[in-house]
């Protein structure tokens, strides 16, 4: 498994595999105070062994077997720590919600910017980051997987449609009405067409409109519509939904659809832990994870919101991530 890492220290060094003047023919060894492996204990007086833009060997300088033709880079008293992914990020996001609230065909990389500046990320240590395809719609689109850094677009590509995104917080039930003109002349026996609501006004409403939507994917033929093709693509080929779910109603209907329809499903964003516990089967293998969110941006300082006087207290991300493991 090919792991990926950054140098820190007093200066920020970078990715290393984007560090200029170093020749990738060569093998590159950097030598450093630590090295945080990402699955087990720190290693104090470490390599890094790196050949064409892979690592090779990593551990203890005294039992390491470093190639007589590598090139060292003496890295005094840095830090040597694995790349992070950040997943359930927002950076397709255009700033104005797509008009439909149920868009199963777009595609978040379509509105991913491989030109924009990331230091701010890659300087809180994030080499890889997992994009949602919109936010405030009730299923947005498809997710995708890229790298922050890279000078081929291709390469920095690691999953072009991850996953459907799924949200059944309150903040997609706020869709607007749909208005669609009709196609030619106007007359008596076609008229104009009044504003038609869309699904997702209350949770029981995208309940039961999920479950028909779902339905009518799974027996998929030869429509024209792009929603029940792409719905119907990502069920056969078993692709995840990433539900995003804070509530004990929000979570219960997010396990009753896994179960209904058989989706391989991550939960993203509960809460209300306890009603985590309770409502998901923790012996299906097709729960393949929860995400939490931390309330905070990486490399962002920001003072954490000041509850009404009267409002139950909200757990920390931290809490809820230790009611997790206990569980």
């Amino acid at each position: 498994m090919i792991r990926w890492f950054l140098v820190i220290g007093t200066i920020c060094f970078g990715l290393l595999f984007s560090q200029p003047g170093v020749a990738q023919d060569r093998p590159q060894a950097y030598f450093a105070e630590w090295l945080w492996p990402g699955d087990g204990p720190a290693i104090r007086d470490a390599v890094l062994i790196v050949h064409q833009g892979k690592i090779v060997a990593s551990g203890a300088r005294t039992s390491t077997n470093v190639p007589v033709d590598s090139e060292s880079h003496h890295l005094g008293s840095s830090v040597i720590m694995p790349g992070l992914i950040a997943v359930d990020t927002n950076l397709a996001d255009r700033g104005v919600p797509e008009e439909r609230n149920v868009t199963p065909e777009n595609l978040a990389l379509d509105a991913f910017d491989f030109f924009r500046e990331n230091e701010s990320l890659l300087e809180a240590g994030i080499t890889t980051v997992q994009i949602t395809a919109g936010k405030s719609r009730l299923m947005p689109g498809q997710g995708t997987v890229v790298k922050l850094a890279g000078s081929n677009i291709e390469e920095r590509i690691l999953r072009e449609s991850q996953s459907i995104k799924l949200d059944l917080t309150r903040s997609s039930l706020n869709a607007g009405t749909i208005y669609e003109p009709p196609v030619g002349a106007v007359s008596v026996d076609r008229p104009l067409e009044p504003s038609r609501p869309q699904l997702g006004t209350s949770l029981l409403e995208v309940s039961v409109g999920l479950r028909a939507l779902l339905k009518s994917a799974k027996q998929e033929g030869t429509s024209e519509d792009l929603r029940l093709q792409a719905l119907a693509q990502s069920l056969q080929s078993r692709q995840p939904f990433w539900i995003a779910a804070e509530t004990e109603p929000e979570i219960a209907l997010a396990a009753k659809l896994s179960a209904e329809f058989e989706l391989p499903w991550v939960l993203v964003g509960p809460r209300d832990i306890q009603s985590v516990l309770e409502e998901i089967d923790w012996s299906s293998e097709r729960l393949q994870g929860v995400i939490l969110n931390p309330d905070v941006k990486p490399g962002e300082l920001a003072n954490s919101p000041v509850p009404e006087r009267d409002a139950p207290r909200d757990s920390t991300p931290g809490e809820r991530a230790r009611q997790l493991k206990k569980s």
